[in-house]
């Protein structure tokens, strides 16, 4: 069955593989091919103006091809088409909607027409087998995570006329490695696989293919996600000028070992830094160094050798922050825990540390024979970590 009412494609049920839209029909409404799994190939009219909000979300299909008529293709239309391989577009489209082809994981290739104003958010989120992508002459906005997991795009092309880069539109794109940005842009620019406004005051992207980063002198901020994924990135150069860090802007920076902060930076709540990245900033404040901390105390994750300012932070997520530091041989790090031993043992024994405790025990410098039996006494509602202890104390 197939109801269509005032030009308008209501409703799909068929069982057929193939369907030719009737001449006339001038919209697909919501849901109208909802999940229509046999459906393989779908011919659309010239008469065709919009496709609705997840007209054809997770249907079969494999081809598509949109005539020049469609001017809107709005939320979802085509989402989680899993077995769609090939889209392509005539001049005339204008708006393709948030999530519109979202988790289309066959689809190899996109050449976007000229003339298409918006790109939604994640348009083309996790499309994981995209490779080439040309956002084509015309296209404004590149909207929040258009391109956000894919994973094995290659070559990107954006246009001059693209003003607006919304934050992660391309994270997490571990392969790209060929961005062409059209010269004629006034709005952003391109260097060493960086794109940047083009006042070069903000750092948009960083190509995951990229090492090193040297951020010019100049760039004050770093955008949001601008380093997401930028697996293979062993260092990063920041310019004095800098003042603000946003959020997300290293994640799943694994190779960063050190960053060198310059004073004065403003950090967001959650750069996420990987784990074993050491940040260090040496500035007018004193000597500081900070790892990011897995706790629900957010505000807890900078912690200052020498010159403490985190007396007001929650003290469990400080001294596990402190720990970290110290197991990881982190200069400055064993004076502090050694000046403080007591509290920060004593909480975590209270808190059940199991492992913390261990490696304070591999490392064999705090706990001594003096402390030791203390240690014991206070631990005996815990016993894993009273047998440690206990064995500890053999050793002694």
């Amino acid at each position: 069955m197939v109801e269509i009412e005032n030009g308008v494609l209501l409703k799909y049920e068929e069982d057929g593989d193939s369907y030719t839209v009737p001449e006339g029909v001038t919209e697909i409404a919501e849901h109208a091919f909802f999940g229509a799994r046999d459906l393989k190939t779908i011919v659309f009219p010239s008469s065709l103006k919009k496709i609705g909000d997840s007209a054809f979300l997770w249907a079969g299909l494999k081809e598509v091809h949109i005539p020049a008529s469609v001017e809107e293709i709005e939320d979802s239309a085509f989402q989680g088409c899993k077995d769609l391989e090939k889209v392509t577009f005539e001049n005339g489209l204008r708006t393709i909607g948030r999530e519109a082809f979202f988790e289309c994981k066959k689809l190899t290739e996109v050449i976007l027409p000229e003339g298409l104003k918006t790109i939604g958010d994640a348009a083309f989120r996790d499309c994981e087998q995209l490779v080439k992508a040309v956002v084509s002459d015309g296209t404004e906005k590149l909207g929040n995570g258009a391109f956000l997991g894919c994973i094995r795009l290659k070559h990107l092309e954006l246009p001059s006329t693209l003003s607006e880069i919304e934050p992660a539109a391309l994270a997490n794109c571990r392969s790209l490695g060929t961005i062409l940005l059209n010269e004629k842009s006034p709005y952003y620019t391109i260097v060493d696989g960086m794109i940047f406004d083009k006042a070069m005051t903000k750092l948009i992207y960083c190509s995951a293919q990229n090492v090193s980063a040297v951020i010019p002198e100049g760039v004050e901020e770093i955008c949001d996600y601008a380093f997401f994924g930028c697996s293979k990135l062993e260092k990063v150069q920041l310019p004095e000028s800098l003042k603000h860090i946003c959020n997300y802007s290293f994640r799943g920076t694994k190779k960063l070992n050190d960053v060198f902060l310059p004073d004065g930076v403003d950090i967001e709540r959650d750069p996420e830094f990987a784990e074993d990245t050491c940040i260090h900033l040496n500035g007018s404040r004193g000597e500081m160094m900070f790892y990011p901390c897995e706790s629900p105390y957010n505000e807890c994750f900078i912690l200052v050798l020498g010159r403490d300012y985190s007396i007001n932070f929650d003290h469990k997520a400080k001294y596990a922050l402190i720990f970290r530091m110290y197991f990881a041989g982190i200069e400055g790090a064993a004076e502090y825990v050694k000046k403080n031993f007591a509290k920060m043992i004593g909480m975590a024994i209270e808190n059940s540390e199991v492992e913390t405790v261990r490696k304070v025990l591999e490392l064999r410098e705090m706990v001594t024979k003096r402390n030791v039996k203390r240690l014991i006494e206070k631990s005996e509602y815990c016993e894993p970590i009273n047998d440690l202890l206990t064995e500890y104390a053999q050793t002694l």
